[in-house]
């Protein structure tokens, strides 16, 4: 992940990270809001993700996203 970040130099800020188990969670809550064409595809996204992440090898808690933002 290092080598990744080094190669945005000083374009990559603002890093944060985003766990399965929080990912599940919004996905709970987006289920509840009404039904419209942006969420169904937002709770779509966000399903495959939690697809590819949740392989059993560790818990929710413990898998997690980094992302940072560009200039």
């Amino acid at each position: 992940m290092a080598k990744l970040h080094a190669q945005w130099d000083s374009d990559g800020h603002s890093h944060n990270v985003v766990t399965l188990a929080e990912m599940k969670q919004k996905a709970a809550e987006m289920l509840l809001m009404p039904s419209d064409e942006l969420r169904d595809y937002r709770l779509e996204k966000l399903s495959k993700l939690i697809g590819l992440l949740d392989d059993g090898t560790a818990t929710p808690e413990n898998r997690r996203v980094v992302f940072w933002f560009d200039n």
